[in-house]
Order: C-alpha cells, then sequence, then structure tokens
C-alpha cells in the first residue's frame, strides 16, 4: 500500500498506472510523494522545499534538458510542442507561453540544439546500443521509512537504468555537476 503525503492511500499495481500519465505524476504526485528533485530542495532547505511546491523554474538549462530529454527518448512528443521562430523575447513566442504553458513552448533555436544532441547519440555506437530495446519513462513509487518517494527511469533495460544528463563544458565539468547536482537521488 502507498500513502501519500495528503493521507490517500493507493494500491501500488494502480498508482503505477496512473503514474504514466505527466498530469498526475508532476501535479498530484509532485504535491503529494516526494521525489528526486524534491529531496534536493529538502536538503537545502525545507523553506526551499515550500517554496518548490508553489513555484515551477524553467532556467535555460532545465528547458534545454527537458526538450533533448524528449528529443533523444521521447522523440514522438515534439510534434505536441509549440516551436516559435525568433527569440524568447518576440512577441510570438510571449503570447504563445501564455495560451500554451512555459513548457510547452520553445524556439527553433532550442529545438535544433536537442536535435544536435539526439544526433550526436544516435550516431555514438555506445550510447545507441545502450537504449535499444529499454523501457522509457518507467515509473516507480516506494515507501521509504514511512514515506512515498517517486520517480521515473528515462530508460530501463533489464536491471540497467540510465538516466540521461545534459552539461555544458564537457566531462570535466560533469563530474562537478553530478555532485553539485545531487544527481546520486
Amino acid at each position: 500500500m502507498i500513502t501519500l503525503l495528503n493521507g490517500e492511500q493507493w494500491n501500488e499495481k494502480d498508482i503505477l498506472k496512473e503514474m504514466v500519465n505527466d498530469s498526475f505524476y508532476y501535479g498530484h504526485l509532485g504535491k503529494n510523494a516526494l521525489s528526486s528533485s524534491a529531496l534536493k530542495k529538502l536538503i537545502e532547505s525545507p523553506k526551499s522545499y515550500q517554496k518548490s511546491l508553489n513555484f515551477s523554474s524553467n532556467s535555460q538549462p532545465l528547458r534545454d534538458g527537458r526538450l533533448t530529454h524528449l528529443a533523444v527518448l521521447e522523440e514522438h512528443r515534439l510534434s505536441d510542442l509549440v516551436i516559435v521562430n525568433g527569440t524568447k523575447a518576440v512577441k510570438a513566442f510571449k503570447d504563445a507561453t501564455e495560451k500554451y504553458g512555459e513548457e510547452m513552448v520553445y524556439t527553433q533555436a532550442e529545438l535544433d540544439n536537442a536535435y544536435w544532441i539526439a544526433k550526436a547519440i544516435k550516431n555514438c555506437d555506445s550510447a545507441s546500443d545502450l537504449l535499444k530495446g529499454c523501457t522509457f519513462e518507467e515509473p516507480a513509487i516506494k515507501m521509504v521509512n514511512g514515506i512515498a518517494v517517486r520517480g521515473k527511469a528515462d530508460a530501463r533495460k533489464g536491471r540497467t537504468i540510465i538516466d540521461l544528463k545534459t552539461t555544458s563544458g564537457g566531462l570535466d565539468k560533469f563530474k562537478w555537476s553530478a555532485k553539485n547536482f545531487s544527481y546520486d537521488l
């Protein structure tokens, strides 16, 4: 049995079926179960965690990571996005963001960058072989010390879990990013 932070109780199989839906996973469970992102905020401070419940960060690195994730692992979902020519400062971008939401609207330059990264991964034999035969966006939820903790594996093949990360500055900076952004969570 899974008991959420709001007291709701779910059969694990039933909640896993619901977790495939992004609005449930990020919306309802975003407020009622912990995740690696929530744990990072708790490590920072309880106040940071509380603030994160009502505030969506849309920084450029997060936007780039989200779009790259889609381009590499869920390319079929790219057609759901609104792509605008020009910069984020143009009226068309601002209007589209107001109409569709900031997580649905990207510039053509942002999309092009994600495509280049996806192409590089697909052209890398070891990376593309690793992704062949994987299941993508596989949800999981468990009770940990009496608290519901959720997650989604970007990709899973057998007992191997793949978490796609983007970073700037190459491999030298990745070690720093892994430590400072608590990738171990």
